[in-house]
Order: C-alpha cells, then structure tokens, then sequence
C-alpha cells in the first residue's frame, strides 16, 4: 500500500523540478486542478455561514502621498495599514508612487516576455539557488526537509 504522505511527497517534488509553476499547468491546458493545491477544510471553517458573493468587494488601497516626510505616526499608520491587508488579503494596490505608467508597462511586458518563453530559456535566466548564502522556504526545500503544507503554495517571490 502507498502511504499517502509519501505519494504527495512525491507530487509536490515532480511539479517542483518541472521548474514551469502554475504557468507550465495552464500551458498543458488541464482540465481539474491537481491534489497538490487542493487544500481540505478545516472543521470551523466547515461550519462557518455561507455568503453570497459581494460584487462590493475592492482590492486594499495604499495612498503613497499619505506618507509624508515628518509625520511619524501617520507614517505608522500607513505601515500599520501595509501589514494589516498583507496579513488579510496577501496584495495591495500603491497609488501615487510616482512611477511613470510607461515604466510599469515596460516591467509587465519584460515579466511577460520571461513566463512566455519556453522553460529551458527561463532555466537561462533563473538563479542558481545551489550557491545562495541566504535561503528562501520553497515548496522545495519543504519536501526536502519534509515540512510539507497541506496544499501547494506557489508564490512569485
């Protein structure tokens, strides 16, 4: 009999070495999403009231032009803001950073340019992370020290 925890194992480290992330499962066009980024319901989330959905929702807002030189605790209060929507909602959107629309479209069409180019390419242009001094927890280095989640968790780092 398979041990589960040893098959999952084995899941995670294969999608891993694939390098291609979610990307490389959308350019296989699957049709259901693999085990692996599935996660199970806790039993009080199972019970928690269902909602319908709220076409009210709007992602967080971070006013840059409310940091301003001088003033601490609205500084603070900013900062407290940041950390609050990134522990709730895990992204925000910055407005009135001062960086020009033609920059950020530059920057999204050369992240763009690296995702759609075939993997041995981005293999290229990746980090060898054999010779790094500091260490980031990947879905790699959780399957090596077996310090699996309960699902795949792939973020662009």
């Amino acid at each position: 009999m398979v041990n589960p925890s040893s098959e999952r194992l084995a899941e995670l480290k294969a999608f891993d070495e694939t390098r291609r992330g979610v990307k490389g499962l959308v350019d296989t066009r699957i049709s259901r999403i693999p085990p692996i980024f599935i996660h199970t319901v806790s039993p009080s989330l199972s019970s928690a009231p269902t909602s319908k959905p709220s076409s009210s929702i709007s992602i967080p807002v971070i006013d840059r032009n409310e940091i301003e030189e001088g003033l601490i605790l609205r500084r603070k209060a900013v900062v407290d803001r940041i950390r609050d929507v990134s522990e709730k909602w895990g992204f925000f959107q910055v407005v009135n950073h001062g960086i020009p629309v033609s920059d950020l479209e530059g920057i999204l069409e050369g992240i763009r340019g690296f995702f759609e180019q075939d993997g041995v390419k981005q293999a290229y242009y990746s980090r060898d992370r054999r010779n790094r001094k500091v260490h980031l927890i990947t879905t790699e280095s959780k399957i090596r020290h077996n310090l699996s989640p309960p699902a795949a968790a792939h973020r662009l780092l």
